[in-house]
Formats: C-alpha cells, structure tokens, sequence
C-alpha cells in the first residue's frame, strides 16, 4: 500500500503538480517501522505490545487507503461530470501485466453504457458473488482504462469425476481430492507433473501437517530440530472438496478440515484463465496449544539446494544435511517466494505473508502458524486470512520471472470506477525498465525538493545487469546519490529521448534523483 501510495502521488507532483503528502506519509512510515523491530517482527513480544501494534496497523490501513483513493481520483479528477464512467485500472509496477480482476457489482454497473449493452471487446464473467471477472491488460507504472489483450484466452474448466475435482485454464490441469491436496498438478507446456508422485501415500501437494512445537528454553524464540519427528498429516475432513466457482475466466473448489475440536482450515483453491500459478485462499481458526501447522509439497524436482528472496535479492539454502552446518539449516527465512529447480524445469511457492520455509530433499514447506505461550499466552489465537500459491515452470526462476510474479502476487492491479482520465490517454505508461533482472522498487518525491523524484532500482538475479529506465515524463537531470538522498556530482546520468542507461552488479541497489530542472 505505501509503495502504491507514493508512486500515485509522485505521478500527481510531476504531471498535475498537485502538492505531495509528506507529513501524511512521514507519519505512517514511523508508525509501520517501530512495529519493524524486534519483538514485534518475529513475534516474540508480549500482549500489550500486540494489541499496539495492531491499533497502529488498523491505523495506518485507514489513512492509507484514505489517502489512495484520493490520489486515484485525483488523477481522474474532472472538470465536470458529463460522460459516463469507465473502469481504471492501476499498475504500480514496472513490467506489463495481464490477468483476471474482481470487479464489484457497483463498481461494473456504474460504467455500463445507458443502453445497457455490453461493450463486446472486453472479456468479461460473472462469478457466484455477483462480481464481475475480467481479464485486463496494464502498462508498466501506468494505467488504462478496461480493456482486454487481443487473444481470445482458453476459458477455465472444472468437474468432479473418479472423487477428484478437475481444473484445468489449457496452461495447467490440477487433480485435487476430497481433503484438498493436490495429487497432481501438470504443467502442459513441459507435460510434467509438478510434484512427485509418492509409493508410500504419505506426501502430497498442499498437505497440511501439524507438528509439535516444544522449545527447550525460548517458547516464541525457537524451532527445536526434533519438531520433524512429530510430523501429523491433517486428514479429518469438515467438508470435502466442492465446486464453487466455474464462470470461464476463473473456476474454484472449497473444502474444510479440522485441525482440532477448535481449531480448522477453510481453503478455495483457485485457477484463473491465462494464469500459470495454483492459487490456494485461506482461512484458519487457530486455538492450539505448543503446535506448528505447515504445508507441504512434494516437488519432482531434484537439486541440492532452494532458493528464497530476501529483500533486494535472494539465498541459497541446502535441501539436504550431509554437514552438521547444513543440518542446522532445517528453518530459513523468505519473504515472498521459494524455489527449487533443476536444468530445464523448476517450481515455485508464492506468498503475501508467511516467513518460514523448509527444504528436505525434494519436499519444500512453508511454516503458517505457531502456538508458543510465552511471552504471549494468547498468541497468534483466532482467525487468519493468507494466500500462497503454486508455479511450476520450465527453465530457472529468473527467465520464469518468479520475481515478478511474486510481487504481482502481493500487490493485486487498482480497479475503479472514474470519470475519463485528465493526465492524458486513456493507456499510459510513465516508468518501464527494458531488462527484467533490474527492478523499480520505490519511486517517491525528493526529500528536500519539489521538483525531483527519487527512484530506486535492485538488480534482483544476481548477474551483471545493463538495461535501460525509459520515462514519459520530461526530466531534465538524473544523479546518483545515497540513501540519504544526498548527491553524488561525479555520477550524473545523460538522459536522452526519457532513456537512462543502467549498469547494476549483482544486488546492486542504486537511487536516482530525476528532476525536471537543473539541479
């Protein structure tokens, strides 16, 4: 949400010259990073620090989202109110982007001709709530107005047949049972199956299991090595898989289990047309007592170690512990996606809000909740929403673009209802980055000037990057500086015709001051 707040109104300084919200966003950055430090981040604080926590969250979730839909409306902002509305679309990031958005039923009304006739280039659905589905296409750090790519996609399809639900968009087909694993996921342009098939029946793709979770000393700290001998399969079927969702652009199937007497899991698993990821909605009802819910998936990948992003980058793990220093490794840290690939072929495992992952062999998991007591005797009690997702893919994770999937994983494109846009066309682009190693992270107003914007790029593959930053907008001057955004005057930049060339080492981030003077 910050990262979208700032590039909006960065957008409104440089081309409406509407007056950026530095103190509003001072505020709210403070407030996000005190919850940034140690207890609150791993979650070993106590209660009182929680519920503060969580009052300055809900804070920052009110005035940001205040705030975002001001700056949208504001770069629709109309003169008068003739003409009929149209539906917006945002992307904030720095690469083209198609896929499948929920559109509400106010939202979609509200945009209709007075006619009532469909506009028949867009491709559109109803799902089971009444929202409209429809399949976009978005320039990079930019927006359009609805519209659809120009290729017909193949509609999703789902039937129950053999106790299996069925789903398949013509890029992958998934077997999914009565308890909600998936049995088989194959990916069509490879003809693999993304996990591996197990003799013993004892893994399965999305297999939930429950461990337990025992430290010796530091409750909420640790995660003892002996937590894998305990391993519990999660197999008490609530209520078994279902068809909830068959409209063409998106087809999804729901079930229950029961963790406990109080405790269970509720799951749609979801496959929208065009997608090339499993994506996997769900709710817990948490009240357990020293356990460990994770998630596993046995991959039909063979290699000796995984890789997790980390911020601006990313890490090697051993999936093996030959070494007691490998065997140590049982728990690593990620961020937004875990891959494990081989030559040719490889699958990754997406998410908006899990941290913990582990590799043994060719299983990979994902940690989803823990139940330590102390500090907190009531930690992490009561109800959670996440998502994750499954993409197999042929070929290593930088030419899958794992990377970029991920963040369009977490960060879903802005849809409303507006009048004609009044920064120009209908379809802008305002940033884009030719090579896809190299990564618009941040763009946001200079500092200490009103007339520059700061922009700051990673190279995320770990290679040698030269690429080039292209602009819309008519910068005069681009320098390199700190992260103080204090200038560097031997680094100044040519800008020629909006290019920037860039030249990156591996993880290199960088920060460029573009301003519309000389500086």
């Amino acid at each position: 949400m910050m990262h979208n707040i700032e590039f909006i109104y960065s957008m409104l300084v440089a081309v409406n010259d509407i007056k950026y919200p530095s103190m509003q966003l001072d505020t709210m950055w403070k407030k996000l990073l005190i919850n940034q430090f140690h207890d609150v981040l791993p979650g070993s604080c106590i209660e009182l620090v929680v519920q503060d926590a969580l009052k300055l969250y809900d804070e920052i979730e009110t005035e940001g989202s205040n705030l975002l839909q001001l700056g949208i409306k504001a770069i629709t902002q109309h003169k008068d109110n003739e003409g009929e509305n149209e539906i917006f679309l945002i992307n904030t990031h720095c690469w083209d982007r198609s896929e499948v958005v929920t559109i509400s039923g106010d939202i979609f009304k509200s945009t209709q001709p007075k006619n009532k006739k469909q506009k028949t280039d867009i491709k559109t659905a109803l799902n089971s709530c009444g929202e409209t589905l429809a399949l976009v296409e978005v320039p990079s750090m930019g927006y359009s107005i609805l519209q659809s790519p120009e290729d017909k996609p193949i509609p999703c399809t789902v039937k129950i047949e053999d106790e299996f639900a069925i789903m398949d968009n013509g890029l992958l087909t998934a077997y999914i049972d009565r308890t909600g694993r998936v049995c088989k996921l194959l990916h069509k342009r490879t003809g693999r199956n993304a996990f591996k098939e197990d003799a013993s029946e004892a893994f399965y793709g999305n297999q939930f299991v429950l461990f337990d979770d025992v430290p010796l000393y530091w409750d909420a700290w640790d995660v003892m090595d002996y937590h894998m001998e305990t391993r519990s399969p999660i197999t008490n079927i609530k209520a078994q898989t279902s068809i909830t969702e068959d409209c063409g652009l998106r087809c999804a199937v729901s079930y229950k289990l029961a963790i406990s007497e109080k405790s269970w899991i509720k799951q749609d698993i979801v496959l929208d047309a065009c997608a090339h990821n499993l994506v996997f909605n769900t709710q817990v009802e948490w009240h357990e007592s020293h356990k460990l819910l994770k998630v596993e998936f046995p991959l039909d990948v063979r290699t000796l170690n995984a890789t997790y992003e980390i911020q601006f980058g990313h890490v090697q793990r051993p999936t093996h512990g030959n070494t007691s220093w490998d065997w140590a490794k049982y728990e690593v840290v990620g961020h937004k996606w875990a891959d494990m690939s081989e030559f040719g072929f490889g699958v990754s495992l997406l998410n908006d809000c899990k941290y913990g992952f582990s590799a043994k062999d060719n299983v990979l998991s994902m940690s989803l909740l823990r139940s330590s007591k102390s500090p907190d005797a009531n930690a992490d009690m009561g109800t959670h929403h996440f998502n994750y997702s499954v993409l197999p893919h042929t070929g290593t994770f930088q030419e899958a673009r794992v990377v970029q999937a991920a963040y369009d994983f977490n960060n879903p494109l802005q849809v409303m209802a507006v009048k004609s846009p009044t920064l120009g066309a209908k379809i802008m682009s305002y940033f884009k980055v030719s090579n896809p190693a190299i990564i618009l992270d941040t763009i946001k107003k200079a500092e200490d000037r009103d007339d520059a914007l700061v922009v700051r790029l990673y190279e995320a593959y770990g290679g040698h990057s030269t690429g080039f930053l292209i602009t819309s907008l008519p910068f005069q001057h681009a320098i390199r500086c700190n992260i103080l955004e204090e200038l560097k005057p031997t680094e100044t930049m040519d800008i020629n015709n909006g290019t920037i060339q860039l030249h990156l080492n591996p993880f290199q981030i960088i920060s460029l001051i573009l301003s519309f003077d000389l500086i």
